[in-house]
């Protein structure tokens, strides 16, 4: 039997123009080719216009990514939506009034088509740019893998029923037993107005999808990202999670999943938001310890300045409440050059990013190592000054933003 609150495909498609649809999703037409309207391609690196829309076949090709597409299923594509949506967009477009709707409760939708098809074309020439800002965020390529990310051209700013701009963008799946009730896209083109969501955007759940041991180590971040990226560095460590948002809160369902962990972190951002979302979990429990990125905003911020996190974290969970940014061990293999600063009046210290040569040195000049008993001389995000052998190996230490790292 059918849903009489939903309009049929079949009242709709006498009426349907696929050249206007496309021309709605896509804006103008960029060719022509006899009979064929011509766009660029919204799904592969397009040079020049191969996606084709046929009016008389009433069907969207695009030969490169193989695909044929009548007008339900071009709407879907573009804007990620479920077959009865589709159509209720098509017939606004085509004038056809759709009775009302009152839908019943259904469970969330699974988008794992859509995570699939963006996972595969991560992986393509097309979402190069997409691997290079994931590698930049500090990701391996197997965790990239573990995680299923991919990357998509997503529809993102409209202006009444037109779409005004598309943007490429890495798609995050949220998995729950197998299904994917949520996407977060995360465009990489900017940090303003940089996320979307399809299905709920504070889902009762954790990321990923994690199994919580009994006697565990949990770390609660923010961001998709930072939980991927800090998860890499612990692995063996600790678990890390995310509920989304620094604003989320856990329902009974999370806090009954995490009753198992020996101590739980609150690792959110070092801003107001991450400092409210780290005492709102306090609250929950008072064991609860507050974990703060030791430079910048957050844990990406943290692994542009090249710290080490593993060791930055063990040096935590071992009950140092400040640990330096460098260890000694990394300090001293690292090349110096001359200060930038001429008041520092020695030599500056820039963390590198590649190796460059450095002056001979007589054997007298060389600058004594720190005795055993000295503390390390780097905590961030001070300017320390370490005496060496004499006042001519004065070597001022500065810790200063990555674009400014020298070498190793």
């Amino acid at each position: 039997m059918s849903n009489p609150d939903r309009i049929a495909w079949a009242d709709v498609e006498p009426r349907v123009d696929i050249a206007a649809v496309a021309t709605n999703l896509l804006g103008p037409a960029e060719g022509r080719r006899s009979a064929e309207l011509l766009w660029r391609c919204p799904w592969h690196d397009d040079r020049k216009p191969s996606f084709s829309v046929n009016p008389t076949k009433r069907r969207a090709f695009c030969n490169p990514c193989g695909l044929s597409l009548d007008a339900p299923a071009l709407v879907m594509r573009v804007l990620g939506i479920d077959f009865p949506s589709a159509v209720c967009f098509l017939a606004e477009l085509a004038g056809v009034t759709p009775p009302p709707r009152k839908p019943p409760p259904s469970p969330p939708r699974d988008h794992a088509d859509f995570a699939r098809d963006a996972y595969h074309r991560l992986w393509t020439p097309a979402g190069r740019d997409a691997r290079d800002y994931l590698h930049r965020r500090g990701l391996a390529d197997e965790t990239i893998r573990t995680a299923r990310l991919g990357f998509a051209v997503h529809p993102w700013k409209w202006e009444g029923k037109r779409l005004k701009l598309s943007v490429p963008a890495v798609t995050i799946p949220w998995f729950d037993r197998g299904a994917v009730p949520r996407i977060k896209i995360r465009r990489i083109d900017s940090d303003v107005d940089k996320c979307r969501s399809l299905g709920p955007s504070k889902p009762p759940l954790l990321f990923p999808d994690v199994r919580i041991v009994a006697g565990a180590t949990v770390a609660i971040v923010e961001g998709e990202l930072d939980a991927l990226l800090l998860g890499q560095a612990l692995e063996g460590i600790a678990t890390v999670a995310t509920l989304g948002a620094a604003q989320a809160e856990p329902n009974a369902a999370i806090l009954e999943r995490l009753i198992a962990a020996k101590a739980i972190l609150a690792a959110q951002d070092a801003d107001e938001a991450g400092d409210k979302a780290a005492a709102m979990w306090t609250a929950l429990r008072r064991s609860i310890v507050r974990v703060r990125p030791p430079v910048g905003k957050d844990w990406g911020d943290v692994h542009t300045w090249e710290v080490d996190i593993r060791r930055w974290w063990i040096d935590r969970l071992e009950g140092d409440a400040n640990p330096p940014l460098f260890a000694w061990a990394e300090l001293s293999s690292w090349r110096w050059g001359p200060s930038r600063d001429d008041r520092l009046g020695g030599i500056d210290f820039k963390p590198p990013k590649s190796i460059h040569a450095e002056p001979d040195r007589p054997d007298d000049q060389t600058p004594a190592p720190l005795a055993a008993s000295e503390p390390s001389p780097v905590h961030a995000p001070s300017a320390i000054v370490t005496p060496a052998s004499g006042p001519d190996h004065l070597f001022a230490i500065e810790t200063c933003k990555p674009t400014n790292y020298c070498g190793r």
